[in-house]
């Protein structure tokens, strides 16, 4: 008999994942009373909060590959997106709602090609995009959607990201 380690490595990874994700339901189920439907947002990512609203941590099953933050997690605006937030491989583009004010290092994978940078940004830090390139030739195929004149743009600017004006985020294919 022959085992394929790979793949019981990838139904163990995948079992951890559903386990998670039950647990993840659970505990919000409690938190609620168990009296409404848990909605998807506070299912798919991972978040904390933090002293002007919600960070996100993690997502935590990517069922496209075009993510979309939404405004609020549990009533409380998403207003950071932590390190490694947006890591996965399987994301291509992100589109941040405008309560984001802060995105730390490393939120974005090298997989992700297209993210929206809100005019509410206040703070980037720096390598929050490091991990968009390419591991072996430094190269990037991120291009980051941003208003002209703010904070977002200087950025993109300062740090040699492709960038392009906001509105094209929504008329792009990458």
């Amino acid at each position: 008999m022959i085992l394929d380690f790979d793949k019981i490595i990838e139904d163990s990874a995948l079992a951890r994942k559903v386990a998670e994700l039950e647990q993840r339901l659970e505990q919000l189920e409690k938190a609620q009373g168990g009296s409404q439907p848990v909605p998807e947002e506070q299912i798919l990512f991972s978040y904390s909060e933090v002293e002007d609203g919600v960070m996100i941590e993690d997502c935590l099953d990517i069922p496209e590959p075009d993510v979309i933050v939404p405004e609020q997690i549990g009533g409380k605006p998403v207003t950071v997106i932590g390190i490694g937030a947006f890591s996965s491989d399987a994301i291509r583009t992100v589109q941040l709602p405008e309560t984001v004010k802060r995105i730390a290092a490393y939120a974005f994978g090298d997989s992700v090609r297209k993210v929206n940078l809100p005019e509410s940004v206040i703070l980037i830090e720096e390598k929050a995009f490091n991990a968009a390139l390419h591991p072996e030739t430094g190269s990037q195929n991120l291009t980051v959607y941003c208003h002209p004149g703010t904070y977002a743009s200087e950025y993109a600017q300062a740090h040699n990201l492709a960038s392009k004006p906001y509105p094209e985020f929504f008329s792009d294919d990458i």
